[in-house]
């Protein structure tokens, strides 16, 4: 059973004997806070922190890249835009996996995948694979 569900016994149900009305009486308890789920709550705000300095890095270097890759602005708008983009195919198949793998495994799952990313996009001088 869920700690944050009510059970059958939790709920006293009382009937006046004056009235046909039914009183329903809660019993609440307080919650329970863990401290790992604000380990787990600010590793995944980092991580989606970290996402975001990664994608808007383009802005500070689109003189640069301009001249090396020779792209036009609307190429670096499109790149921009591909962090949302990846939104539509990839949430219905990060969602499956989080429900039979679980949360640990979809985060470290994302962070390789944005590792990967940023190296490819570091280290290439091809524009193929700066933009793959």
């Amino acid at each position: 059973m869920q700690p944050d569900r009510l059970s059958f016994t939790d709920v006293l149900e009382t009937r006046s004997d004056q009235s046909s009305s039914i009183d329903l009486h809660v019993v609440h308890s307080p919650p329970k806070i863990y401290k790992r789920r604000w380990y787990v709550l600010a590793v995944f705000s980092l991580t989606g922190c970290l996402n975001y300095f990664i994608w808007n890095s383009w802005a500070p270097i689109e003189r640069s890249a301009s001249a090396v890759y020779n792209w036009r602005d609307n190429e670096f708008s499109l790149l921009n835009s591909w962090g949302l983009i990846m939104l539509i195919p990839f949430t219905p198949i990060f969602a499956k996996v989080l429900q039979t793998r679980g949360f640990r495994f979809v985060l470290v799952i994302t962070v390789i995948l944005m590792l990967l990313g940023t190296a490819i996009r570091l280290i290439s001088l091809n524009p193929y694979f700066a933009t793959w």
